[in-house]
């Protein structure tokens, strides 16, 4: 069994790595990389977020402002990955995630995405 404190820690270490996979795709792989460097850091940033969901880590509803939670990230993949099969994993993924995230609606973000088309652009 985990204990609170371990759990708290592998929560913390989960998100940062999110976060940097997140950061990497926005920095590199949006400005200047090719489409297949693109779609591995999408498929990474997926990855993540479905260990997250299979252990079920995610953040309280109220994360302080700057933490990045997985709403954000599964939006950002649905609008700018070219893979259908890593949107198609991003849509199941949000899905499933918690109804709230900070200041993220799940239920909005798929009427979003639903009403745009985003997941098949």
């Amino acid at each position: 069994m985990i204990d609170e404190a371990d759990r708290k820690r592998s929560l913390t270490v989960v998100y940062i790595t999110l976060s940097r996979a997140m950061l990497s795709l926005m920095t590199e792989a949006r400005t200047n990389g090719p489409d297949s460097l693109q779609t591995s850091r999408y498929a990474k940033v997926v990855d993540i977020i479905e260990d997250i969901s299979i252990r079920k880590i995610f953040m309280a509803p109220s994360p302080p402002p700057l933490d990045l939670g997985v709403i954000p990230p599964l939006l950002f993949t649905l609008r700018w990955c070219k893979d259908v099969v890593i949107k198609f994993r991003a849509m199941e993924l949000l899905k499933s995630c918690p109804i709230r995230e900070g200041l993220w609606y799940r239920d909005d973000i798929i009427t979003l995405v639903e009403q745009q088309s985003l997941v098949w652009i």
